[in-house]
């Protein structure tokens, strides 16, 4: 394999999306509150949360393609909306970050009724069905006081006011908003949780080894990774089972077989890809394809996972 079957494998693991049931459910929900808007005019509002890592960009991403933006006449049709929380949330920034989304050339001006009124005129003009409000844990993050409880109600009133479908992600901590605002609370009632993959049950096991086998085969090596069960553990462990992490450890895995002309990912390999790309700092017995290896989550601080 040479460097350009390396990029050819890069795009493809890049671009595939691997249909494990979690996210089959959660695309199934998204796209049946796009297509309740669209047929009925009836808004279903999720709020959509998981870990850094599990997904949800990916969720963001397909939708986006699923429902593009097209020409008609002198108007462009804007089906999804996608927005991204403001670092520092306040109901200039964020009217700001709507109207940006919307391709509206004059997003910083005007005071934020003026900014708002406008939102409220692009979304029906470009005939939105669905906003996607992502990283919304800047609210929790940023957002303090008065000022969290000022752009949540400027939300909830956007939401009234537009009557499109409305999705809410990012991290679970960013529940708090609706926990804040008992008004928000009553129009997000249907949560989807996007979790990382488990070594629980069986069940569970065969899910995570199955995601590992698409990756693998997308690599397009002759020779696939030998995945016993304790194998798909030690996965697990490296990566804390979040796809974000798998991809990046056998990429990693990837480029070190080419640059050291080798046939297949082996136990050595994983070894260093997860070294390199994953927790240079780590000890053997923290490396989970390391013999030396003790089964531990990777979650302590200074570790990988840790989430302060």
């Amino acid at each position: 394999m040479n460097n350009e079957t390396y990029f050819e494998a890069l795009q493809k693991v890049r671009n595939l999306v691997v249909l494990h049931p979690n996210y089959v459910d959660a695309m199934y929900e998204l796209t049946n509150s796009f297509k309740q808007q669209n047929a009925i005019g009836i808004p279903k509002n999720i709020l959509c949360i998981g870990p850094s890592g599990v997904g949800k960009s990916t969720l963001i991403y397909q939708l986006r393609l699923k429902y593009c933006k097209v020409q008609d006449e002198d108007t462009e049709i804007v089906p999804v909306l996608i927005v991204k929380t403001p670092s520092k949330p306040t109901v200039k920034n964020f009217s700001e970050a709507f109207l940006t989304a919307l391709g509206d050339p004059l997003s910083g001006r005007g005071s934020a009724m003026d900014k708002t009124t406008r939102l409220i005129t692009l979304l029906k003009k470009k005939r939105v069905k669905m906003m996607v409000v992502d990283e919304l844990q800047h609210f929790v993050e940023h957002g303090k006081g008065n000022v969290l409880r000022e752009v949540s109600d400027w939300l909830k009133n956007v939401i009234d006011d537009a009557q499109i479908s409305t999705i809410l992600m990012g991290l679970q901590r960013c529940e708090e908003v609706l926990f804040s605002n008992e008004q928000i609370r009553r129009r997000f009632s249907q949560t989807i949780l996007l979790k990382p993959f488990s070594i629980e049950n069986p069940e569970e096991m065969s899910i995570l080894s199955s995601v590992i086998r698409e990756l693998d085969t997308q690599l397009g090596l002759s020779n696939q990774i030998k995945l016993s069960e304790e194998l798909v553990i030690r996965f697990y462990y490296a990566t804390n089972g979040l796809i974000d992490y798998l991809v990046k450890l056998l990429l990693g895995a990837l480029e070190i077989v080419i640059k050291e002309n080798k046939r297949s990912i082996t136990m050595k390999i994983l070894e260093k890809s997860f070294l390199t790309n994953i927790w240079r700092e780590c000890s053997p017995s923290q490396n989970p394809f390391n013999a030396k290896f003790v089964p531990d989550n990777l979650d302590k601080a200074t570790m990988p996972f840790h989430v302060g």
